[in-house]
């Protein structure tokens, strides 16, 4: 293996998580957050639903 390839491989291992750190974690929250509101918009509707039986 060439000394530049695993230095490469060094620094991609450490940047790596980082960069997955900071760019999934805010992503993955919001996804979260956007199926959070989904989901209570349904339990919302499904309530209206019930009460509002007319």
């Amino acid at each position: 293996m060439a000394p530049h390839h695993m230095h490469v491989t060094a620094v991609s291992g450490i940047l790596f998580p980082h960069f997955v750190h900071v760019i999934g974690i805010p992503y993955l929250r919001a996804d979260w957050r956007r199926r959070e509101d989904q989901v209570r918009s349904k339990i919302v509707a499904q309530a209206s639903r019930v009460f509002n039986t007319d």
